[in-house]
Formats: structure tokens, C-alpha cells, sequence
């Protein structure tokens, strides 16, 4: 539902920058009848992408983070920090309001860090699940302004606190409407 209601932020003749993580996962495997140029480290996307006929796909190289299947690390970043993007889609272990993205790692905040700085504007993909958990220790910050989707409306006084902190909250609509 999540990655169904991130598609109508996106539109034919962006560049995106999509993180690893299942959720972006699942939104870039919608992706692949679109017109768009996309940069990613997510590897377990190109399976899915890389036969699209109207996808760019530029793939950030780097050290295999088997968990998540992604590259991080050097090589990632300097490869990216000679690109931007219209939108960066990232994904987080947590979201907290004045906090940012947590990860497990260093490496993956550095990178997704970027990220964000690349890219014109930030969505990030998290179940309400995730909303105000901080049980990692790495932390990325959000820009000032972002979009956070979400499935659920709960926990309202979280999402109260990431909206004054310039979220704008789209929650995505279950099966049912």
C-alpha cells in the first residue's frame, strides 16, 4: 500500500534515487513501465529493472551489505556525489520527530545522508511501525521539508510530531479505499 500510494509523487521524466530496503523495494519493482532515470544501490531491484525499455538505471557500486542487499561504503558515495535527483526515496529502521532516519550502521546513514542532500526533495518510505522507534544508533537527518507515506493514520501523536517537524504525511489507503 505503501509503495502503490508513493507512485503519484513521482512523475515520467524524473530522476529518482531509490535506498535499499524492502519497502523501496517494492516501490521501484512498480516502476518498470515508467519513463524515468533512477540511481540506486538497492541490488535486489535489478532483477526487476534491468530489462525496463524506458528506465535509465545507474547502479552505485560500492561494498555488498548482504542484509539489506545494497552497496555502501566509499565507493557508493563518491559515485553519487556526482549526481542529483528530483527525488530521493529512502527507507529507515526508525523515524523520529527532530531526530531523523535510524540505521544500523555508519555506512548506511552516510550514504542515505546523501542521499537526501542529492536529491531536490525527500520521501521516505516507513510503516507506522516504525514511527518514533529509535532502536539503532545511527542517525541521518531529515531536510527541513519532506514527505513522509505511511500505512496507517496511528500513532497520531507521532505523526502530529513529524508533521511540526516539517513532514508532509501522505497515508497510504488500505485495500478497501
Amino acid at each position: 500500500a505503501i509503495a502503490r500510494a508513493a507512485l503519484d509523487l513521482v512523475a515520467d521524466g524524473d530522476t529518482l534515487i531509490l535506498d535499499a530496503g524492502s519497502t523501496v523495494a517494492a516501490f521501484g519493482q512498480l516502476l518498470a513501465k515508467r519513463r524515468l532515470r533512477i540511481i540506486t544501490n538497492n541490488l535486489a531491484l535489478l532483477p526487476f529493472l534491468a530489462e525496463a525499455p524506458d528506465l535509465d538505471l545507474v547502479v552505485l557500486g560500492g561494498a555488498l551489505r548482504a542484509t539489506s542487499m545494497s552497496t555502501v561504503g566509499p565507493l557508493a558515495i563518491e559515485a553519487l556525489r556526482l549526481m542529483t535527483a528530483d527525488r530521493a526515496i529512502v527507507s529507515a529502521d526508525g523515524v523520529v520527530a527532530g531526530r531523523g532516519l535510524c540505521e544500523a550502521s555508519l555506512d548506511q546513514v552516510a550514504l542515505k545522508s546523501l542521499m537526501m542532500r542529492q536529491a531536490r526533495e525527500v520521501i521516505v518510505l516507513a510503516n507506522a511501525g516504525k514511527l518514533g522507534r529509535a532502536e539503532q544508533t545511527a542517525w541521518a537527518p531529515l531536510p527541513r521539508d519532506w514527505t513522509l507515506v505511511t500505512d496507517s493514520p496511528e500513532p497520531r501523536e507521532e505523526l502530529r510530531r513529524l508533521a511540526e517537524a516539517g513532514a508532509r504525511i501522505h497515508v497510504a489507503p488500505d485495500r478497501d479505499g
